[in-house]
């Protein structure tokens, strides 16, 4: 999952490979872990993918990363992080602002103290301990951490719906989409949203300016000032379309990257993500792929790029133009198969059965002492 071309990483035994760096990433316990584990869409693939970072040793400078890289769209991330959903993270950066600084090491030993003992969170912390390390440190844990209460709202009324969906509504702001456009999305009046809207901005430090009323720009403008590093608003959809538009012309993921100052494969992942979407809502996914053959010069440059590394098979469709499976197939030498270049080795059955047996030998330890506790309480 932290591999700097996208992929997760892949081994033919069920140990890790030495580490080429001392970079944290190298060091972290989702290193060689299945990377859906952390897309946030499966609950129980999230609840695996806390054990493995509750267990981790470098979990602080995940976090820190992670909320460093989301200090200006915090609303409309999906990803599990350091053992946290998007959700999470948000309510997080609210506490930090509330309460103060949080220690996350201190929090993942306190959940880790939590499922050892069996107890809360707040029954095994010692005293001094601050109020955001522990609603953190509950949340590792997986406990039900009750959220911010940021405005008084009576029970049935639109001020509790429009509560119930604040980070949905924030995210639908970050997106550009105007407050009109949200209230009949949700089918509330415009002042419990406006309210919402307030009271979340003034919390976390951002303007509460309403898009509509900010002056429009051709979507073609604002994919290009995306890809030439803008700061500007893009709707997931839109941003796919700019990745899409940008690769078309030759640039690489990285680059992407570094024009918009993001983390090492914060692209590759967001395509990886996306095109999961595109798959599970039976939508064509926005590649211009054509039938067509591919000439000899054409499989050997594919080949060289992706030897070459930092380059994914998405990528390469996306330059292409050509289907995705058509890439891998031709880095595999199941196609072409006269051609020369480097060809991709494939992974043999026994290889992929090990990765199996570690991977379910690494949950099954993670998640030992929340199944005895349910085990004890069923009991």
């Amino acid at each position: 999952m932290t591999t700097t071309t996208g992929r997760p990483m892949r081994l033919a035994a069920p140990y890790r490979a030495e580490a080429a760096t001392d970079a944290w990433e190298n060091r972290s316990g989702c290193y060689n872990r299945p990377e859906d584990w952390w897309d946030g869409e499966d609950p129980a693939l999230t609840e695996k993918a806390r054990a493995v970072c509750v267990a981790c040793p470098v979990l602080a400078e995940c976090l820190s990363e992670q909320m460093q890289l989301e200090q200006d769209h915090k609303w409309s991330r999906t990803l599990v992080r350091a053992g946290l959903t998007d959700v999470e993270r948000v309510e997080l950066f609210m506490d930090e602002k509330a309460d103060g600084p949080y220690d996350a090491e201190e929090a993942r030993l306190l959940a880790l103290e939590s499922a050892a003992y069996g107890k809360p969170v707040r029954e095994v912390a010692e005293d001094g301990v601050s109020e955001s390390t522990l609603r953190l440190a509950g949340r590792l844990a997986g406990e039900q951490v009750p959220a911010r209460q940021v405005l008084p709202a009576k029970k049935g009324s639109g001020l509790e719906k429009a509560l119930a969906n604040a980070v949905q509504i924030m995210a639908w702001r970050e997106a550009g989409v105007s407050r009109r456009q949200i209230c009949t999305r949700l089918e509330l009046a415009r002042t419990p949203v406006a309210s919402v809207i307030s009271a979340y901005s003034s919390l976390v430090g951002e303007s509460d300016e309403d898009p509509e009323e900010q002056p429009a720009e051709d979507e073609q403008t604002l994919r290009r000032s995306y890809l030439d590093g803008g700061a500007v608003r893009l709707s997931n959809d839109q941003k796919l379309q700019a990745i899409v538009e940008g690769v078309a012309r030759g640039m690489t993921y990285p680059e992407i990257d570094r024009m918009q100052g993001f983390a090492n494969n914060t692209t590759a992942k967001f395509v990886s993500r996306m095109r999961k979407q595109y798959d599970r809502a039976g939508k064509e996914f926005p590649i211009k792929a054509r039938q067509r053959s591919l000439t000899d010069e054409v499989v050997l440059e594919m080949r060289e790029l992706y030897a070459a590394g930092g380059v994914t098979d998405m990528e390469l469709a996306f330059r292409y133009e050509v289907e995705r499976n058509v890439v891998s197939h031709v880095l595999s030498g199941k196609n072409y198969k006269n051609v020369g270049g480097p060809i991709r080795n494939g992974r043999t059955a026994a290889s992929k059965q090990a990765s199996k047996d570690a991977n379910d030998g690494v949950c099954r330890m993670a998640f030992a002492p929340a199944r005895a506790k349910r085990m004890a309480k069923a009991a």
